[in-house]
Order: C-alpha cells, then structure tokens, then sequence
C-alpha cells in the first residue's frame, strides 16, 4: 500500500502534526507513506521534514508557493513519481485540487480529511464541492460538529469520524520532570508561566489571553505569558505586540513561534489558555489535558466533553474581569491533575486511519473483481 498525504503548507498546526504523526507511524508498519504540499515548509517546521524523512517518509515539497494551475502540474508530477493507491488530501484547498487533478482517473482512491469547524464556509469552495465530492471515496471529519457541518452543507453526504489522538506517555513523563525541565529553561521556583498554544491569528483570541493577563502581572511581578504557535496574521501579531510594548510587559511576554517539544513548554508552565473563537478537534489542548497542566477555556461545543476532567474550566473569555479572575484563582491553586485520556491515544487514531484505507482498497477489488 502506498499513501500520500496531502496538506496546503507543513507548519505547527493540528493537520499538519496529524499527517506527521500518521506518516511516521504507518511508514514504521511497513506502509510507503509520501508527504505533499501546496506550500514550502515554514523555517520552524523544517527539522519536523528532516526527521520525516530519516523516518522514510518521502516529502514533495516545492521550493516557492504553487498556484493555481502550477498546483494542478505538480499533482500530476506527484502522481507520476509516488505512485499512491490513495491520496489523503487534508482540508478543502488539497480536497479541491487533487480531485481536479483525478476527474477523469478511478485510481488513486481520495479520503477528504475535514479539520475545520466548517471548511466549506466559503462558496467558493462550497460550489466546486457539489460537483466534486463524489470523486472522494471517503470523507473523514476530526469531531462531530466538522460532520454536521458538512452534512448541513450536503445533506446526502455520509461521513467518518475519526477523533485526533495524541501520544499520551510524552506528556505525562514530561511532567513528572517538571523540576528538571523548569531548570533547564532557567525559571525561578517561584515564576509562574501562562502558556496559549495555537496559531498566531484573530480566531485564537490571543488578543483576550493578553487583556485579561496584564492586570495580574501589575499586582504580581512573577506571572509570564507565553505564546506557542506559527504566525498567521502578520498584522495581528504586530498589533498584539503594540500592546505588549505599550504596557511595558515586552520581558514577561515571549512568542516562541512554532515548537516540536510541546510537552516540555507544558510541564513548565502552571496554566493553558486556549480562548479560541472555534476549533475541530485540537490537539494541543488534548496534549494539555494530558499533561495534568490547568486549562481555562472558551465555552465552545469542542471543548465541552472537558468539563469532566479535574483543573478545567470553560468561560466567556470576551468577559475580561470573569476571564481574570479565573485565571488568578488558577494560579493560586498551584495544583497539577491526573486525567485519563487513553480514549484519545494515537495508537486508537493510526489504527482507524490505516483500517480506513484498507476499506477503501478493499472496496475498489471488489468493484473490479
């Protein structure tokens, strides 16, 4: 079997860091497993590929951006040199343009992998969807709200879900050396970090983690924010920094750009932020909840099965003072927690992918047969 994924730009954000993991695991199975993008890699990814391809990963990755047409080519030169008896094409772009690409071909087999809340939001993609989804032989989404999205959209359309899995021990080994961890990033015993991972863009909210945060770093000199997450909006990072250097809090406020070793950044710190306007399935909070880690977050339907786990609460973060106050009392507990997240173990997740393709292939000796 031989599978290639296909993603708009290889960066730290959750399609990205599933297709990784995915392509790892299944290449380590004996599985010939290709990477594809529409996009170079962004710098801070660039390890993630050289590992990838130590793993026996192939990568195809184009040295500028591809449009339009010139993604088509590439496709089609793909295609040629990998071979693939299915394609996984990650979100609605990759979704769009593979299937354009294969219109008039029965092989290779295309899984439409949905990440989004809602990827077809856009008639512009909406359209082209009516007349090409019956060219995927499969369409996965990540959480149930992706697929009553999807199925809103397209009433007859039958889905998969497949929830996003997280390696679960990295997490919980890493915090049981916080101590260590702490020292190697040269903390002091009594500095507490505030930590917000996720893409540097409007739809995270990081704006709201910062409004609620300054007044506490006023009344407490020891409290640092720290953000994780490639940037996505250069306007919206240069005006989240504007605040920063207003309030004269630029020393206690770092933006460590995307990072391979969340698990470290989440055993030294003492709080998750994640005030997101929507998310599908994350899998950073999912590696929070693991890491014992507090976590404070939006009251939005991806993070409500949460609520059960000690250490979590979910808040109308566009209330600035309630935001606040949940994020003093937080702090002030200084307390870790145990949960149990084996329902969301990796192993789970690669295993109902691989099965997937196995069905998919399966389905296609039948029909020929």
């Amino acid at each position: 079997m031989k599978v290639l994924h296909i993603v708009l730009k290889p960066r730290f954000s959750g399609a990205e860091i599933l297709v990784k993991d995915l392509a790892v695991t299944h290449s380590s199975q004996g599985i010939a497993v290709g990477i594809a993008a529409f996009n170079p890699p962004e710098d801070d990814f660039m390890p993630i590929i050289e590992n990838l391809s130590i793993s026996g990963v192939k990568c195809f990755l184009p040295v500028s951006p591809l449009k339009k047409t010139s993604r088509l080519l590439a496709l089609w030169n793909w295609l040629a040199q990998f071979r693939p008896d299915i394609i996984v094409a990650h979100s609605a772009i990759p979704a769009l343009y593979t299937r354009i690409a294969l219109f008039n071909r029965q092989m290779p087999k295309v899984i439409s992998v949905l990440h989004a809340v809602d990827d077809y939001r856009d008639w512009r993609l909406r359209l082209p969807e009516y007349i090409l989804r019956w060219k995927s032989a499969r369409v996965v989404a990540v959480s149930d709200e992706s697929a009553r999205y999807y199925i809103r959209r397209f009433p007859k359309a039958h889905i998969k879900i497949i929830p996003n899995g997280i390696h679960i021990n990295r997490f919980i080994l890493a915090a049981q050396n916080r101590a260590k961890h702490r020292e190697y990033f040269g903390l002091a015993g009594h500095t507490q970090i505030v930590l917000q991972v996720g893409r540097i863009t409007p739809v995270k909210q990081q704006h709201l983690s910062l409004a609620a945060i300054i007044p506490i770093m006023r009344e407490n000199p020891n409290v640092e924010l720290w953000f994780i997450g490639p940037i996505e909006d250069k306007s919206y990072y240069n005006a989240l920094l504007d605040k920063v250097r207003s309030f004269e809090i630029a020393e206690r406020v770092r933006f460590w750009g995307g990072q391979s070793n969340l698990e470290l950044f989440l055993a030294v710190s003492d709080l998750l932020l994640m005030p997101s306007v929507r998310e599908a399935s994350s899998i950073a909070f999912l590696e929070a909840l693991a890491s014992g880690i507090p976590v404070i977050a939006s009251d939005i339907p991806a993070f409500a099965f949460a609520e059960k786990y000690p250490g979590v609460w979910l808040v109308s973060p566009e209330n600035t003072p309630e935001f606040g106050d949940r994020i003093q009392l937080a702090l002030a507990e200084k307390m870790r927690h145990v949960r149990d997240l084996s329902s969301y173990s990796f192993q789970r997740t690669a295993e109902q992918y691989l099965s997937l393709f196995k069905e998919v292939l399966d389905n296609e000796k039948g029909c020929v047969d």
